[in-house]
């Protein structure tokens, strides 16, 4: 159970810590030239909200989020009906 007490604390150590001290150590990752599919199961099978894309030399080309996948369903989902443009 997170406590009020845990919650000062946190923020007490937010205060002074570095971004490195909060950051996620254990990120996750695909290639830019990956299907979509496999950024769903990473997010799946990790549990995770966000992932790392990387260019052909292993550099952050990016990062993949729900709301990417989404809008790419979306307008995957429009063309085949025939619709064009970005979603709304």
């Amino acid at each position: 159970m997170l406590s009020k007490t845990d919650l000062v604390d946190a923020q007490r150590r937010c205060a002074t810590a570095s971004v490195g001290d909060l950051m996620t150590h254990r990120v996750h990752a695909v290639r830019a030239d990956d299907d979509l599919r496999a950024a769903v199961e990473v997010m799946v099978a990790k549990r995770v909200h966000r992932v790392i894309v990387t260019d052909d030399d292993g550099r952050l080309a990016g990062i993949v989020t729900p709301m990417d996948i989404m809008a790419a369903l979306l307008l995957n989902d429009r063309e085949r009906a025939g619709m064009s443009g970005a979603p709304a």
